[in-house]
């Protein structure tokens, strides 16, 4: 199937679709006129995007695009304020947008599969908890900064070169671990 026909818009009342296993390319614009989804289930479909009109299903709690081709996330999912679970796993998407800080009741998010590039996958690996804070964190104005510069200051012959080697042996240490 490559498309829902438009009397779907007539099952107002409808709460969950499964459309996995199918050849869309988009999610159907069809059920954006469904105020009472609860659940959108597309695995392995042909998706590609995601409509900013994505928005519109604010009553849905779970989303599950896994196994598509879906290459960006946009910002809309942030106005998703019910969804508590977001599947996007093995697609290929790089970035995750930071609007989804904004999503209050979101506990489950599974990105992986994907070539994350940013926010750093360091940050993305610690769970959703901690990727969540670090995207609210982006929206109030804090901006990413991946490097740091250490300066050392003070008096000559203090063993600055010792502390220095120090510190790299334990950052060193640490990866091994």
């Amino acid at each position: 199937m490559e498309r829902l026909p438009p009397e779907y818009t007539n099952l107002k009342n409808l709460a969950a679709i499964d459309l996995s296993n199918n050849l869309l390319a988009v999610i159907p614009t069809v059920l954006f006129a469904l105020p009472n989804l609860e659940e959108l289930v597309a695995i392995r479909n042909k998706i590609t995007t995601i409509s900013p009109q994505i928005s519109q299903l604010k009553s849905l709690r779970l989303l599950n695009l896994s196994e598509n081709e879906i290459t960006v996330l946009p910002p809309e999912v942030g106005f998703m304020k019910e969804l508590v679970s977001l599947d996007i796993s093995y697609n290929r998407i790089t970035e995750l947008t930071p609007q989804l800080g904004i999503l209050d009741k979101l506990k489950n998010l599974r990105w992986e599969g994907n070539k994350i590039v940013s926010p750093k996958l360091a940050i993305v690996a610690l769970g959703t908890d901690a990727l969540l804070r670090f995207m609210r964190k982006l929206l109030d104005g804090n901006e990413r900064c991946y490097r740091m510069k250490l300066m050392l200051v003070g008096q000559e012959n203090v063993g600055y070169v010792t502390l220095f080697i120090s510190y790299k042996l334990d950052l060193f240490t640490r990866n091994l671990l």
